[in-house]
C-alpha cells in the first residue's frame, strides 16, 4: 500500500524502483520506502516516503493510513492525507 501512496505523492513522469528504507526506531507502525524514478524534466529523482499506519502485525487497524511524510515536503497535512486516500480508494 505504501508503494501506491509513494507514486501518488511524488511528481514522477515514470515510476521507478522502490526498496525498504531505514525507519527511525522511535516510529512505530511506520514503513519507509526509498525510491528512484524519472522526473517530469527527464532527470533522475530519488528520495524517501514514510507511511504511518494505525496498527501493526495482525491488528485490524494495520492498513489504516494515518500519515505520510516525504523528504521533499515533510509531513503532509491531514487534508492532504485524506485527499491521497480518497484518490487511491483507501478507507
Amino acid at each position: 500500500m505504501c508503494e501506491r501512496v509513494l507514486w501518488a505523492v511524488i511528481d514522477a513522469a515514470e515510476p521507478g524502483r522502490t526498496r525498504l528504507g531505514e525507519t527511525p526506531p522511535d516510529q512505530a507502525h511506520v514503513v519507509t520506502l526509498a525510491y528512484e524514478g524519472v522526473g517530469r524534466d527527464g532527470g533522475r529523482i530519488t528520495g524517501q516516503v514514510r507511511c504511518r499506519f494505525a496498527g501493526g502485525g495482525f491488528g485490524t487497524e494495520r492498513f489504516k493510513l494515518l500519515g505520510i511524510w516525504t523528504d521533499d515536503a515533510g509531513e503532509l497535512s491531514p487534508f492532504s492525507v485524506a485527499h491521497v486516500k480518497n484518490r487511491l480508494g483507501l478507507d
